[in-house]
């Protein structure tokens, strides 16, 4: 039996149905909630430039005695200033809400997805599943897979957001000088693009190292579990097994270590370019 290919544009598209699947209330909350997040900045932007406007206007047109009652009869000036205060105050409470709704929906995949895995494995038509192992690999490939649906549902609430945010951003730059939004897009594209090379890096050498994997798993079943507990201790086998998972993890860590400082070093290279293009 060979595994399926599939392309990744086929992955991310059954990433997708999966998550709406195990979780559409807890994606549809999250969503929600971070569009208000990431439009709430430029709209108090927007409100700060109404108070501003107001107040300068009223300033050259007569001397204020009175600061409230002058507020009171400007509704665009008293609303601007209640739409600022309700807004400061929503996105206090957004932090504690969007904490409740990424805890929910990570677990809600976690359990979907772990599921999914266990009914696969359980309903396998033989034992070759457990002789093969290539499929061996893939099984503890679809465990940890749980993480990356999980970050995949993080990427787009806060896609959602940065683009909620960003799209304003790009319009006042507009505002400035045509060529400020594509200078903006230049300078942080860079960084993006490697951001993903990366990622899909990471996930290449997770896939090689699932065999390493198993093997630490069953290392720590060892030693830890009941199964082989009795004789674990009548033959003195506790420090080889340790000395064992040390070695195995130590081999994993350092390979996934290598990856992530090389693709952290050039994604921060290349974000202070960004910064710099953001900052003419």
């Amino acid at each position: 039996m060979q595994p399926t290919q599939i392309t990744t544009f086929q992955a991310l598209q059954r990433s997708l149905r999966l998550l709406i699947q195990a979780a559409p209330i807890e994606t549809r909350n999250l969503i929600l909630l971070n569009i208000i997040s990431g439009a709430a900045p430029s709209a108090v932007l927007f409100l700060d430039k109404l108070i501003i406007d107001e107040v300068s206007r009223l300033l050259l047109q007569t001397q204020i005695v009175q600061p409230l009652a002058s507020i009171l009869s400007q509704p665009i000036l008293l609303w601007s200033v209640i739409g600022v205060i309700t807004l400061k105050l929503i996105g206090e409470s957004l932090e504690t809400m969007n904490s409740f709704a990424a805890t929910s929906l990570r677990d809600r995949v976690q359990g979907a997805v772990e599921g999914k895995v266990l009914e696969k494995v359980a309903n396998f038509n033989d034992i070759a599943l457990f002789e093969n192992p290539e499929l061996l690999n893939i099984v503890e490939l679809a465990k940890t897979g749980v993480k990356q649906v999980q970050q995949l549902a993080f990427s787009i609430t806060m896609t959602l957001t940065g683009i909620f945010t960003f799209v304003p951003s790009i319009g006042l730059a507009a505002t400035i000088a045509w060529w400020v939004p594509l200078l903006m897009l230049f300078s942080s594209s860079p960084s993006i693009y490697l951001e993903r090379k990366y990622s899909k890096l990471i996930w290449r050498v997770q896939k090689k190292q699932a065999k390493i994997t198993r093997e630490m798993n069953l290392s720590a079943r060892v030693l830890s579990g009941e199964e082989y507990a009795k004789e674990l201790r009548l033959f003195g086998l506790q420090q080889l097994w340790i000395d064992r998972w040390n070695g195995q993890f130590l081999q994993f860590f350092t390979e996934m270590q290598r990856i992530r400082k090389k693709g952290a070093i050039a994604v921060i290279s290349w974000s202070v370019f960004g910064r710099i293009g953001l900052a003419l």
